[in-house]
């Protein structure tokens, strides 16, 4: 099934800067860049089409980054909500067929509780004096 997302991402964002460049004066394809790591429930080696003036950004990028941000929103959410993050796991789990970055959710959350526990201790002080 990876095989089959790469291909066919690799496949749209290429048609789409084939439709980009003739509209784009004075400007060409430039090959591809390599990036690993996008994707919601696995990591897909994709192959970036570029252009000469770095103007082409593929849609399919921002929409997966869209996702992938919304996915963090609601898993820390779930959190806030009282759920542990092996709960959370197993909804992504649910959802998506594999867990989602767990060892990611743990630093996150370790983070944002010391962030808030800062920003709680900055109140009393201001309550204080």
């Amino acid at each position: 099934m990876e095989v089959f997302h790469k291909i066919t991402l690799n496949a749209f964002m290429k048609a789409e800067r084939d439709q980009f460049l003739p509209e784009s004066v004075n400007n060409k394809g430039n090959g591809f860049r390599k990036v690993n790591g996008l994707g919601i429930s696995e990591s897909l080696a994709l192959r970036i089409p570029r252009d000469r003036l770095s103007q082409f950004k593929p849609l399919i990028l921002e929409i997966m980054r869209e996702s992938n941000d919304q996915l963090e929103e609601l898993c820390f959410e779930l959190y806030y909500k009282g759920l542990t993050t092996r709960e959370i796991e197993d909804v992504t789990e649910n959802i998506y067929g594999k867990h989602y970055l767990s060892q990611k959710y743990r630093i996150l959350t370790r983070l944002s509780i010391r962030i808030w526990s800062c920003l709680e201790n900055a109140k009393l002080i201001a309550i204080i004096q």
